[in-house]
């Protein structure tokens, strides 16, 4: 049997009486010494049921649908997200993104917040992992507001495709934010709200940024490739569990969902800023 190449990944999980334990997990995913880690029931069990509810009731809110365009990687989006999507490969426009950020933060406030341009959910559960850092959303230097997250609903069949989130901040929607920033990696915060019946779980491979990838004709990541060839952690997760782990540091993909219930996940993007001072979160 051929020895698989590639980082073995170091995972970490912690029980509820355990997030104590984790105050320093963000700096040491972020510098490398952690590559994930999973709380267990760490996001609020009432306000979950309350998100799926408003999500399964409610015919009117203005999902989108990013990678249409893609291979078995359709998704619904209640929001635009400040990355490549098959749609718009490039980013979405910063114009566009900014005016959706407004737009879809007040349906975000019902959701997860008592406040208008807040995200409490996301901060007091990063604020357990934060080495006792303030955390806050991203702020352009203009003063726009970037998305605080997004909720993906992923149907059956569908999946999300290997690839790494290392190259975000050379996005245009970024501009001089990114000079606010670390961007030597950025790390992903995903809370499961509903699990599927089986599949759509995150596998993390042992193939960073930095190593060279097999790619397709097309330039796009061989995912096929990276499967079979490096070594890989499947992410057990569980309703109302928190992962966050090193998505700008590693190739990772979302395998496809089975049965009929979507996988619906909450999610964001992180890093530290320049200084280290504060934890910094958007989509």
């Amino acid at each position: 049997m051929t020895e698989l190449e590639g980082r073995t990944i170091r995972a970490a999980e912690a029980a509820p009486d355990e997030h104590a334990s984790c105050a320093n997990a963000f700096e040491d995913i972020h510098q490398d010494r952690l590559d994930a880690l999973v709380l267990r029931q760490a996001f609020p069990e009432p306000l979950r049921l309350a998100i799926l509810d408003r999500l399964t009731t409610d015919g009117e809110l203005p999902w989108l649908r990013p990678n249409s365009r893609g291979p078995q990687a359709d998704i619904r989006v209640l929001g635009v997200a400040a990355t490549p999507t098959f749609n718009t490969p490039g980013g979405p426009a910063a114009d566009h993104y900014f005016d959706d950020a407004a737009h879809y933060g007040a349906i975000y406030d019902q959701l997860l917040t008592s406040g208008p341009d807040r995200a409490d959910a996301i901060e007091a559960v990063l604020g357990r992992i934060s080495g006792g850092r303030d955390v806050g959303r991203l702020i352009a230097p203009d003063g726009r507001t970037f998305a605080g997250c997004t909720i993906r609903s992923l149907p059956e069949g569908q999946r999300i495709i290997v690839h790494h989130d290392g190259r975000h901040y050379q996005l245009p929607i970024y501009g001089d934010a990114a000079a606010s920033l670390d961007t030597s990696t950025c790390l992903s915060f995903v809370a499961l709200l509903q699990e599927p019946e089986a599949g759509g779980e995150v596998i993390i491979h042992g193939l960073t940024a930095a190593d060279p990838a097999p790619r397709l004709p097309s330039g796009m990541p061989d995912g096929e490739t990276i499967k079979s060839r490096y070594r890989s952690h499947t992410v057990a997760m569980r309703a109302g569990d928190v992962l966050v782990f090193a998505a700008g540091r590693f190739y990772h993909h979302v395998a496809p969902v089975i049965g009929p219930r979507p996988r619906i996940t909450l999610g964001a993007f992180m890093t530290l800023d320049r200084d280290h001072r504060r934890v910094v979160y958007w989509n």
